[in-house]
């Protein structure tokens, strides 16, 4: 099974929600994922947070 997540920028301020995606639900429960994606606010590549979508 998947769970879709929102990854959203660590550097702005707003913590924007860029991009969307899925991953599996077996996961370590302490590991988050953490992708290097291009952010348009900040202009830059910036790592990307997930956050669960509820």
């Amino acid at each position: 099974m998947r769970i879709n997540l929102f990854l959203s920028c660590t550097k702005c301020a707003a913590r924007h929600q860029n991009y969307r995606t899925s991953r599996a639900k077996v996961q370590q429960k302490d590991a988050k994922l953490v992708l290097n994606k291009y952010c348009k606010f900040c202009r830059k590549t910036q790592k990307h947070k997930e956050e669960i979508i509820k």
